[in-house]
């Protein structure tokens, strides 16, 4: 029998903080931890000419948590 835990963050409510420290307890709590993103990682073009692309400056930090 499969036990799960889902975490639930609603991104207008929730700080920065308390995601990246959610993800952090999760991440440690459990062996396999399946994330989610239901709101857009908005891109960022890094020169003039459009040839690369970054995510915003939050999504960085939450991506930061993750690896």
């Amino acid at each position: 029998m499969s036990v799960y835990q889902l975490k639930i963050f609603d991104i207008r409510h929730s700080t920065l903080d308390t995601i990246c420290f959610g993800i952090l307890v999760l991440l440690t709590a459990y062996k396999q931890v399946s994330i989610i993103f239901v709101w857009q990682l908005d891109q960022v073009a890094l020169n003039e000419n459009n040839d690369g692309l970054a995510f915003k400056q939050n999504e960085e930090l939450i991506s930061g948590t993750l690896s």
